[in-house]
């Protein structure tokens, strides 16, 4: 029985797991955590671009993932010390992965559009931080939880993955908001 268990789970689905513990936290706590989740995103952020960009030219995986470890550090470092460029960060790049979902082979032409509307919402965030930070933490992060769920029940299916991600994200908003307002009192 004991081997059975072991064989069962494979890797990628225990990283599903701890990000879908770490999402629904962030979908229902993201504006008070948003300094640490600044920080992890910004990371991924960096982690994901520099991996990508140096992938296109050495495609060595040897040298590819200390790149992409040297362009997530700083980032991260960034977030921690700024707490505007981690909001901007958080907001960004969870925009970016929940819109990047829905398209399946992304061309340079969609790639530019996902980063052009990740960064309008990043910069909403600098001017409209509460608001948007909790809409942003709680749509983004409830969508990727009903997707890394369905991932990890191996189930496709995407109207259920839209239905379910619009409920969670919705009741991730007012939790946040209703959070928010019992602080402020």
């Amino acid at each position: 029985m004991r081997t059975y268990l072991l064989t069962t789970f494979n890797f990628e689905k225990i990283v599903g797991f701890v990000c879908l513990l770490l999402l629904v936290w962030c979908c229902f706590d993201g504006y008070r955590m948003r300094r640490f989740f600044g920080v992890v995103v910004s990371f991924i952020g960096g982690f994901s671009v520099g991996g990508w960009l140096i992938f296109k030219v050495v495609q060595n995986p040897f040298i590819c993932y200390p790149v992409a470890i040297m362009c997530g550090l700083p980032l991260a470092y960034l977030a921690m010390r700024l707490k505007k460029f981690g909001c901007f960060m958080l907001t960004a790049v969870l925009c970016c992965l929940t819109i990047s979902v829905f398209f399946t082979n992304l061309s340079i032409f969609q790639e530019v559009i996902v980063i052009a509307v990740a960064g309008v919402f990043g910069l909403l965030t600098l001017v409209f931080e509460k608001s948007v930070t909790i809409v942003a933490t709680a749509v983004n992060c409830g969508m990727m939880i009903v997707g890394i769920f369905l991932f990890l029940i191996d189930y496709p299916a995407q109207a259920l993955y839209i239905a379910l991600g619009a409920i969670i994200s919705l009741a991730g908003i007012v939790f946040q908001f209703n959070l928010r307002q019992q602080e402020e009192q």
